[in-house]
């Protein structure tokens, strides 16, 4: 397995056909590729796309990207709106170390190529959640505690705790709309204002 790096401009027609199945098959009624279609044609001061083969076959993707998002407003400070996006590995080589190898590739950039302090994401999938957590985001949890309106925040937080680290919930995805927001930190200072922003590591959630 390898993964390449793409600009926008390296997008071409087969690149776009290699991805479209991957990403219309990441989950059930999945936007993913209209959503890329869309990214592409926007404009971005940061766009750089991880692309992850298993010799021709594209297995993995992710994108980094600023694409500010009214719903994390306040969650954004003075921070450029840098987000990973369109995260999906094919269901086919799930469990292989794969979506870690690119999340990795994707806070290399952003971190030390880059030299920006936070890497924002969102996230409908629970168990994904769990993964994301796992390799050191901070969940906000004022967007956690309130996401289902029709339960309390006790028990948004008991759902998530469950449905995050349990597998068999790993193809269950939250309501449509925005998801759980969630951040990456390599700056200690950044991460204390975090902590006062109601921002919390996934193992202090879940413990």
């Amino acid at each position: 397995m390898k993964i390449q790096r793409h600009k926008k401009e390296e997008f071409s027609e087969g690149l776009l056909a290699k991805l479209k199945p991957m990403l219309d098959n990441s989950y059930f009624n999945s936007k993913m590729f209209a959503s890329l279609q869309e990214d592409l044609k926007q404009q971005h001061s940061y766009f750089l796309a991880f692309v992850a083969y298993e010799k021709e076959d594209i297995v993995g993707f992710v994108v980094v990207e600023d694409k500010y998002q009214e719903s994390m407003k306040e969650v954004y400070g003075d921070q450029p709106p840098v987000h990973i996006k369109r995260f999906c590995v094919s269901k086919n080589f799930r469990g292989n170390g794969i979506g870690k190898q690119l999340l990795d590739e994707a806070k290399k950039h952003a971190f030390e190529e880059l030299n920006l302090k936070l890497l924002f994401g969102e996230s409908n999938e629970s168990y994904s959640c769990g993964f994301y957590g796992n390799q050191g985001a901070m969940f906000h949890m004022p967007t956690l505690i309130s996401y289902n309106t029709r339960i309390s925040p006790e028990d948004n937080i008991k759902y998530f705790k469950t449905f995050s680290t349990d597998i068999r919930f790993s193809g269950y995805r939250y309501q449509s709309g925005h998801g759980l927001a969630f951040v990456f930190c390599n700056d200690n200072e950044i991460k204390e204002d975090l902590l006062s922003k109601g921002f919390l590591p996934y193992k202090n959630i879940i413990k």
